[in-house]
């Protein structure tokens, strides 16, 4: 009978350390999904901000183009108002 005890005190210490053991590991693993889960929310946050400067530099660069394009429409108008005039000019001068 103190052999039987014995066997028993041995399993229930035994138990008690696994489940020691099985509750560090699932704090491990809680701990290792939380960061997991901010390492997630910051990269979708890096995403997002990354998205938004590439929009805002492609909004940049058509602007610009846009400005360069009037700026030459303008040019292109102000040359066709000069020559018109130039030749006006030259055409009473004959």
């Amino acid at each position: 009978m103190e052999h039987e005890h014995r066997v028993l005190t041995g399993l229930r210490q035994r138990l008690a350390r696994q489940q020691q053991r099985l509750d560090e590991a699932e704090a491990r693993l809680g701990r290792r999904r939380s960061e997991a889960v901010a390492a997630s929310q910051a990269r979708r946050t890096l995403e997002r901000l990354s998205e938004r400067q590439e929009a805002e530099h492609r909004r940049l660069a058509l602007l610009s183009e846009q400005r360069e394009l009037n700026e030459a429409a303008i040019s292109r108008h102000h040359m066709k108002d000069h020559s018109s005039d130039l030749l006006i000019r030259t055409g009473t001068d004959g």
